[in-house]
């Protein structure tokens, strides 16, 4: 897959948090958070953290039905 790089402040708060937590050097638009290695516990960090990055609620479902950079940072951007 060809990497795409987060375009907005929102797409690059999710992209660096999942990278992060997940200790990969690089996450892309289309990256997929379980996909790196992310799991239900792991999750719970990442929408806290995000929550305090964007000054906003981010819920673990969200991230389980929205669980790429894009997919995401368009959910919490909107």
């Amino acid at each position: 897959a060809v990497f795409r790089a987060p375009t907005s402040v929102v797409e690059e708060v999710v992209a660096q948090t999942f990278a992060d937590v997940l200790g990969v050097d690089r996450v892309g638009l289309d990256d997929d958070f379980f996909a790196l290695g992310g799991n239900s516990l792991i999750a719970t960090q990442v929408t806290s953290r995000l929550g305090q990055a964007l000054d906003a609620s981010v819920s673990v479902r969200e991230l389980f039905e929205a669980s790429t950079v894009e997919g995401l940072a368009a959910r919490l951007g909107s």
